[in-house]
């Protein structure tokens, strides 16, 4: 049994989304085309709102890339027939970036300085909530310090 794309359902009512998803995909494949090629390549999806035109991409630094090429976009898109797209947004996927930085690990102080941390809040006032705050602290990184060194 083969899976069925979506767009392959001839459903009336998912006529205009799907309609609508080959509007963006043509107008995906234009953007690419006026970019670089290594720029092109992380230019990964467009949604068209109003006038606007939202151009999606893997990380900050290409979507200054891109930003960059923001008119050259524009006036191929309005050679085109696009004339009602007069502006440009660039953003960028957070999902990608969240996905990348879950395997990192804290890098922890010191022991001697957890154990200095430890000490001044040790020696402050009992009802100081700043103190009661400062041994929260130092007891959590004791824990971690010694779950690091032991696995």
């Amino acid at each position: 049994m083969l899976f069925k794309s979506v767009s392959k359902f001839q459903i009336q009512s998912l006529r205009p989304c799907v309609e609508q998803i080959a509007r963006q995909q043509q107008l995906l494949r234009v953007i690419k085309n006026v970019l670089p090629p290594q720029i092109a390549s992380h230019a990964t999806h467009c949604v068209v709102s109003g006038r606007r035109l939202s151009v999606y991409t893997d990380s900050a630094s290409w979507a200054s890339q891109i930003r960059f090429f923001s008119n050259d976009i524009l006036d191929e898109l309005r050679k085109r027939g696009e004339v009602s797209l007069v502006r440009l947004q660039v953003r960028v996927l957070m999902s990608d970036y969240r996905q990348t930085k879950v395997g990192r690990k804290p890098r922890l102080p010191s022991r001697e300085t957890i154990d200095l941390l430890c000490l001044k809040s040790e020696s402050g006032r009992a009802d100081d909530p700043l103190a009661k705050a400062l041994m929260r602290l130092g007891a959590t990184l004791k824990r971690r310090a010694e779950a690091d060194q032991s696995g």
